[in-house]
């Protein structure tokens, strides 16, 4: 989360929330609850967000969208690097991974 604060920053998450929220995108958000620094994007129905914990053994280290039969990979400052992949097979693996994470996971405060 800090990662997405600082790029591509606060301004930009907040305007792709609303686009998101604007067209009735609905998400579910998996966070690493140690990674959290400010208690910002909480689940809520106003913001079209349903967020939960992975378990404390888990830490996410990088942002991932799945939409369609796309997956979209947000690396860490560090590594600095985003990569779309267009594949059916693809997404749909990353979609049971994450529903397999989902099902462990704590809901949100």
């Amino acid at each position: 989360m800090e990662e997405l604060i600082q790029t591509p920053g606060r301004a930009e998450m907040d305007q792709f929330i609303n686009d998101r929220v604007d067209a009735g995108i609905w998400l579910k958000v998996l966070r690493s609850e140690q990674k959290d620094v400010e208690p910002i994007w909480p689940s809520s129905n106003e913001t079209l967000r349903e967020l939960r914990y992975c378990p404390p053994d888990m830490v996410l280290s990088m942002t991932t969208f799945i939409y369609d039969q796309r997956v979209c990979l947000i690396s860490s400052k560090q590594e600095n690097y985003g990569l779309i992949i267009d594949s059916v097979e693809f997404a749909a693996m990353q979609r049971t991974l994450f529903e397999a994470i989902w099902a462990l996971s704590a809901p949100g405060h």
